[in-house]
C-alpha cells in the first residue's frame, strides 16, 4: 500500500505518492457551491500500472464524502474511475440537479 500524501491551500488541492523520487499525483479545486473538481490525475511512466492512480482517486472520493462535498471529474482518468467504482455515484455532481 502506498502512503498518499495530501497538501491544501485555500480551494486547491493535491493527493500525491512519491515513490523513488517520483511523484503521482491528483490535483483538485473547491467550487464554491460544494463541489470537488478533480481537475488533472499524472502518474510518472516509470511507476504506471502499479495502482496509484486509482489509490488518489479513491483518496479524493473519500476526502469529498467525508466533507460533504459532490465530485465533478473533469480528467479522463477520474471519468473512467467512477464508472468502475459506482459505489461513489452518489457523489456525482450533476449539473442542474436540485440539492
Amino acid at each position: 500500500m502506498y502512503r498518499v500524501h495530501h497538501e491544501e491551500k485555500g480551494r486547491e488541492g493535491v493527493f500525491y505518492i512519491e515513490v523513488d523520487g517520483k511523484r503521482a499525483f491528483l490535483k483538485y479545486y473547491i467550487h464554491e457551491r460544494g463541489v470537488l473538481m478533480i481537475t488533472e490525475t499524472y502518474t510518472p511512466p516509470e511507476l504506471r500500472g502499479r495502482g496509484m492512480a486509482s489509490t488518489l482517486t479513491k483518496h479524493a472520493f473519500e476526502y469529498a464524502k467525508s466533507r460533504g462535498l459532490k465530485v465533478h471529474p473533469l480528467c479522463s482518468f477520474a471519468k473512467r474511475y467512477i464508472d468502475r467504482h459506482p459505489e461513489y455515484s452518489d457523489l456525482l455532481y450533476r449539473a442542474g440537479r436540485s440539492e
